[in-house]
């Protein structure tokens, strides 16, 4: 699961990216309020195991992350 501490409310996706720069998955997750909410992603299940860079997107506000799917 994502959990997300937003300073604002808006439409929220994911773009997970590999060390390639290619977007692996891309997903919207619809809106999310103001504060901490739990999002469940679920990978297809053909993303390697490896390291990844999350982008989330809540509102035109961007940050990023890195993962590692094991």
């Amino acid at each position: 699961s994502l959990s997300i501490d937003s300073k604002t409310s808006g439409e929220t996706s994911i773009n997970l990216i590999g060390l390639d720069g290619k977007s692996v998955q891309f997903e919207k997750l619809g809106k999310v309020s103001v504060g901490e909410t739990q999002k469940l992603i679920k990978l297809d299940g053909g993303i390697p195991k490896g390291m990844y860079v999350l982008h989330v997107n809540v509102g035109n506000n961007f940050t990023s992350k890195k993962v590692y799917v094991y």
